[in-house]
């Protein structure tokens, strides 16, 4: 049995030319590790261990880190999935690193029962982890849902993380008013936050390990923000401040927004977020992905398939056909679809008007 990888960089102008990281990992002189340049500009590592695998973290990150141009992502693929981070601070890199490695690395059998790494890499989407440069800080708040957020393009595309709460403090000690935290994804978790901070331009989310799950994340997610404005740091900590003020001490992080926090009174209701269920129908599946259409047939998204069932909790052989409805909230991001449930019900037809769904 062999484990095996690949791994390199991708920058603005295309593949990071890895002879330098193959020197390195040869230099090493691991035991048993066989490390092989491919032709798509990748490195192909593979061993008899995942340990020895994930052992190689720190001097992967430090390449990464030290000798590709300024924007590289790192690319990570195995027979159990890929990954791209875009990126870590250098104190939690070898963590992330190994993590993904871990997560993708998978055994496989060779005819010769050697290490063959060049048949690794073809599990095709790659799943964004850690953290990511913020080009968009958005604060939206209609009276009844608080949203804040950041999203990686400065259209609100890409990788985005979404605090929703409601919008003022209530006084029902009965009802809690919990959190809600969403990813470009639509993966959804209420509470699940550790740790927030928001220091020196970056905005640190420490999450549980059962949120990080859900999620699809790893547990410590880092976001620049040193490529938005001031002004647009200031409204995310002072939104960030409301939603988590108003969020019960059971499920309340701990906060260090960079600045003393207000003494609003926390509250303990939860409210429900504005929007409406919709009924949709899985109409077609084609390879990785999933064509799903509403009941009515005005509206059509495409999502990953595996994610999708995941979403569900059924198996990816029965998304055929299978119905099912979504919480719909308009925000200033489009639109957030959450709370996924299979059903044969039929609710209202058709995403609210007025917003594009987000892609």
């Amino acid at each position: 049995m062999v484990v095996e990888c690949v791994v390199g960089a991708t920058g603005p102008a295309g593949p990071v030319p890895v002879a330098g990281l193959v020197a390195v990992l040869r230099a090493l002189a691991v035991p048993e590790l066989v490390v092989e340049p491919r032709e798509d500009g990748l490195v192909g590592l593979a061993a008899p261990r995942v340990d020895i695998l994930t052992g190689l973290a720190e001097p992967i990150g430090a390449w990464w880190q030290g000798q590709t141009p300024a924007g590289s992502e790192l690319v990570i693929e195995g027979p159990y999935g890929g990954s791209a981070i875009s990126f870590a601070r250098p104190d939690i890199v070898v963590e992330l690193v190994g993590h993904s490695i871990g997560e993708v690395a998978g055994q496989v059998t060779t005819p010769a029962g050697t290490p063959k790494p060049a048949n690794a890499g073809r599990s095709g989407r790659r799943r964004r982890l850690g953290g990511f440069t913020a080009g968009l800080v958005g604060v939206d708040d209609d009276g009844e849902v608080l949203c804040v957020g950041v999203a990686e393009q400065p259209d609100g595309r890409g990788r985005s993380l979404i605090f929703q709460a409601g919008s003022e403090p209530l006084s029902d000690p009965d009802v809690d008013n919990e959190y809600c935290l969403v990813t470009e994804t639509q993966a959804t978790v209420y509470g699940g936050i550790k740790d927030l901070r928001l220091h020196r331009g970056v905005l640190r989310v420490e999450l549980t390990r059962q949120a990080a799950a859900t999620l699809g994340l790893t547990t410590v997610i880092d976001v620049d923000l040193t490529k938005v404005a001031d002004e647009s740091v200031q409204a995310l900590r002072a939104g960030l401040r409301r939603i988590f003020t108003s969020t019960p001490g059971r499920s309340r992080p701990t906060l260090d927004l960079g600045d003393p926090p207000d003494t609003a009174t926390p509250s303990t209701r939860r409210r429900r977020l504005r929007g409406q269920r919709i009924a949709f129908q899985v109409s077609a599946i084609r390879g990785e992905l999933a064509d799903i259409t509403t009941i009515n047939g005005t509206h059509q998204e495409i999502h990953p398939a595996a994610h999708l069932a995941h979403l569900l909790a059924i198996p990816v052989d029965q998304l055929l056909g299978c119905r099912f409805t979504a919480y719909a909230v308009r925000d200033r991001f489009g639109i957030t679809y959450t709370d996924y449930r299979p059903t044969t019900a039929t609710p209202p037809n058709g995403p609210p008007e007025g917003a594009a769904p987000r892609q």
